[in-house]
């Protein structure tokens, strides 16, 4: 009989010390999916706030490399524009990815991506558009990014759908230079300087690629101040065969004429 007391006693026991062991199990485990989440949730407000501060750097280096473009095309500076690319996807490249778990949408769209030479294509770290003009590895490829021609690993590319428009009638003016048609006019009438400037800068870049053999930049006649900033940059402008103003009749010295190599 004592033995049997004993028996049952030592079951209560081992019983009371399993389900103590099930308890705990079931709080370690409990605290360890919170912490889980808790640090995903840190690590991602830790990127957003990461990504703010990149923004921000990336606003002024924005600001920067403007001010640089427009020294570089006053001739006060020998700055290639090579390094002022660089420069701008060093920045970019700080920018921290985000969850993609939360969005599949866009992971399998990402996953799917091919890539084709021809294909207009986003270079992410240099916020750059560019077109792919070969392989250049496994992993690679060779990107056309206006007049420059730069090796990009395919992980740093994204492609751009092209939409199928209607051809513009020759002569209409070019009003975007994120438009998938490049004009053979560019009107600046009514710019600021720098933003002209810059446009003047994606537009060279484009047209080239466009496989102009020529283009008109309208200026206007004013002051004269961006009349003189296009002629210094157009002089420094390797594409550039050479450049005059538009006949009398097609706006003078308000308009130049532009021909490429």
């Amino acid at each position: 009989v004592a033995k049997r007391h004993d028996a049952e006693e030592k079951e209560i026991m081992y019983r009371k010390y399993l389900r103590e062991a099930e308890e705990l199990h079931h709080d370690l485990e409990t605290n360890f999916h919170q912490f889980e989440r808790q640090k995903e949730n840190m690590l991602e407000q830790a990127k957003e706030r990461a990504n703010q501060i990149v923004e921000e750097t990336k606003k002024k280096s924005d600001e920067l490399i403007s001010e640089l473009r427009k020294m570089k095309m006053s001739a006060a500076s020998n700055i290639e524009e090579g390094s002022l690319i660089d420069a701008q996807g060093r920045v970019n490249a700080l920018h921290q990815e985000t969850n993609l778990k939360k969005n599949k949408v866009l992971r399998k769209a990402k996953q799917q991506q091919e890539l084709h030479p021809n294909d207009d294509v986003m270079v992410n770290s240099y916020g750059q558009r560019g077109v792919l003009l070969r392989k250049a590895g496994n992993h690679a490829w060779e990107v056309q990014l206006g007049i420059l021609k730069m090796k990009i690993d395919e992980s740093d590319l994204e492609k751009i759908k092209v939409k199928d428009t209607q051809p513009k009638r020759a002569g209409t003016v070019l009003k975007s230079s994120s438009s998938s048609h490049v004009s053979p006019t560019l009107d600046l009438r009514g710019e600021r300087y720098e933003n002209a400037m810059v446009k003047v800068d994606r537009y060279i870049d484009a047209a080239v690629l466009a496989g102009y053999n020529s283009v008109t930049i309208i200026h206007g006649k004013g002051t004269g101040a961006l009349r003189t900033g296009i002629i210094n940059y157009l002089k420094q402008n390797k594409a550039v065969k050479n450049f005059e103003f538009a006949s009398p009749n097609n706006g003078g010295n308000g308009a130049t004429v532009v021909y490429f190599k």
